[in-house]
């Protein structure tokens, strides 16, 4: 959920995109059984060392994780969001989802944003306030309950200071010390008196000196500048800390809170940052998000094991983060896609440390995500990727983190390869994987565009472009040498379930990839399970293996066959070929400049 100006995170209880968990094993099974029958598949160029993958995004001020979308609000006032979209919760006016990040449409100055369960919000510079993603209980705050995929102004709002999105209800502080709230209001988590959904901010009763505020699953919270900490609405488990299980639709005092700098709400549990660096946590804790060493719900403060130095926290809907004064994150409470970061699925009733996290600033906590913004202004994220929420450009979860890529698709630099002519069709594409770091080529100045990709070569280019994830545990094939440039690639895919190898025990690391293959591959990895057309290729037989990925290709446009009519599965792939392919795959979803692509592809 969201803490004023970090996060957010629930989803509709009825809503599709509850699914996801059941949905992303699906993907996996399917994934893997179309493996077992001999349909591997790959493609990639020869890895120089130090390639390190797409260039991050930079220049984040601020992170927000919702329930299965980010977003990033960057030093110059835009915003920029990736994930799930189809409610326009991406505010790109596609609709659509994307493992990278997009820019949000017609915000220039923004200071604050919050990502709910499927909209999103942002505060402007000039005291107004911005939402966009879906709207049928007015969560958006225009005094109407039709969703938008671009951004719409909420009515009555001019001073704004901080912004809240949880589960489908949104809240402002304003400059005057008051808070409004607009949305749904079951158990009145508005905090007006009343249970009464508002398409339009309605004023929070007796606030008049709160300096931050949070929205979680059916509550809502905030801070006081006296220190002070109150909370309002759904109490079952006793997330309004008042030492009991009653719902209140207006604010009640959270108990023993008398030093709070700042605050947060998860589905059923809420935080309290304290000035010391200690933090408090109180409400549900069956997954153990209280942090306390239990897995029982508390309706008063309990004090977050051995964290003393906390500088910011984040509750998600299950589980929490805290950053510290050296840089470090701790995470703990449900952890079955790795959203605690620690490299297991195990849940944790106390904080453990994210791994490979050493200059974070401050964290944000979603739904079975979490991520990290760090003192570089870029920003790591780990967990479920269902939809591509971790902004990595892959659909695949990760139990630690990895980088969130710039997705920057405009063409690159020369890449200074003799055998690279500037007219080739593959020109830009090969430019851009070497801009990308993902390829240095096959010897100075040389790139090899005729030679054939071999699976070795397939298994590197997926982990460089994943950020390079720690490959563990290591895979059991005979045929790749543990000292070999592709030994840790060939782990991960076996780890993220991309490929069980072509026999028992092996892998076949010098086997060529073939069109059909690659147009699998590139389905299973981009989690697409089906396309709205037919591919209309008279050699791709129906209901063939690689039908299906075959038309999700032509539908998003990375492919137009090699002929008209033709798509040529059985042809090996070359390293041309590959280039293109991969780049209109990570970019599929941005606009791109430069040449267009010819039906070679």
């Amino acid at each position: 959920m969201t803490t004023s100006s970090e996060n957010g995170l629930n989803a509709h209880p009825n809503s599709p995109q509850r699914r996801s968990r059941s949905r992303s094993i699906a993907t996996r099974v399917l994934a893997t059984l179309a493996l077992l029958l001999g349909i591997l598949t790959g493609l990639v160029p020869g890895t120089p060392a130090g390639a390190t993958g797409p260039p991050p995004l930079t220049g984040i001020s601020q992170l927000s994780a919702g329930s299965y979308h980010t977003c990033a609000l960057l030093t110059n006032g835009t915003v920029t969001c990736w994930g799930n979209g189809v409610y326009g919760q991406l505010g790109n006016g596609a609709g659509t989802s994307s493992n990278i990040q997009v820019p949000v449409s017609g915000i220039t100055n923004a200071t604050a944003i919050a990502a709910g369960s499927l909209y999103t919000c942002a505060v402007l510079a000039t005291g107004t306030v911005r939402c966009w993603g879906e709207n049928p209980y007015g969560q958006l705050g225009n005094g109407t309950e039709v969703s938008s995929n671009t951004p719409v102004a909420v009515t009555g709002i001019t001073n704004a200071t901080t912004i809240a999105a949880g589960d489908r209800h949104t809240c402002s502080t304003l400059t005057s010390g008051e808070v409004k709230c607009w949305g749904h209001n079951t158990d009145g988590k508005l905090g007006n008196g009343s249970t009464t959904h508002s398409s339009i901010p309605v004023l929070v009763s007796g606030l008049t000196n709160a300096t931050s505020v949070a929205a979680g699953g059916d509550h809502s919270c905030a801070t006081l500048s006296t220190g002070a900490a109150s909370c309002w609405g759904d109490n079952a488990y006793g997330q309004l800390g008042d030492t009991t299980s009653d719902s209140s639709s207006t604010p009640v005092s959270v108990s023993g809170i008398a030093n709070a700098v700042s605050i947060t709400a998860g589905n059923r549990h809420s935080c309290a940052l304290l000035a010391s660096g200690e933090a408090r946590c109180w409400g549900d804790s069956f997954e153990g998000q209280l942090g306390a060493g239990t897995f029982l719900p508390s309706s008063t403060p309990l004090a977050v094991a051995g964290v003393s130095d906390a500088v910011s926290i984040s509750a998600g809907y299950e589980h929490t983060c805290a950053t510290l004064g050296t840089g470090g994150v701790r995470c703990w409470g449900y952890n079955d896609d790795g959203q605690v970061g620690d490299g297991t699925t195990t849940h944790r009733s106390q904080p453990v440390p994210v791994s490979n996290i050493t200059n974070a600033v401050t964290v944000a906590a979603g739904r079975e995500l979490s991520c990290a913004k760090l003192n570089s202004g870029q920003a790591r994220c780990w967990g479920s990727n269902d939809e591509g929420r971790l902004g990595n450009g892959s659909p695949t979860i990760s139990t630690t983190p990895v980088t969130v890529i710039s997705g920057t698709c405009a063409s690159a630099p020369d890449p200074g390869f003799s055998d690279v002519a500037l007219d080739a069709y593959y020109y830009d594409s090969v430019a851009w994987l070497v801009q990308a770091g993902i390829t240095g080529g096959t010897a100075p100045g040389k790139y090899s565009p005729n030679a054939k990709v071999t699976r070795a070569q397939m298994a590197v280019f997926l982990w460089t472009n994943a950020g390079q994830p720690t490959p563990t545990p290591p895979h059991s094939f005979s045929d790749v040498p543990t000292d070999s440039y592709y030994n840790d690639a060939v782990s991960w895919l076996v780890r993220t379930g991309v490929t069980s190898g072509t026999a028992p025990g092996k892998y076949s690391p010098n086997a060529k990839v073939t069109r059909a293959q690659m147009a699998v591959f590139l389905w299973q990895y981009s989690g697409r399970l089906g396309a709205a057309g037919y591919h209309g290729f008279s050699d791709v037989p129906p209901f063939n293996y690689y039908s299906a990925a075959v038309s999700w290709l032509v539908e998003t446009g990375i492919t137009g066959g090699t002929a008209p009519g033709k798509y040529s599965p059985n042809a090996k792939v070359t390293r041309a070929q590959m280039a293109v392919f991969l780049k209109n795959n990570t970019c599929r979803l941005t606009p791109v400049t430069g040449r267009p692509v010819p039906p070679s592809t």
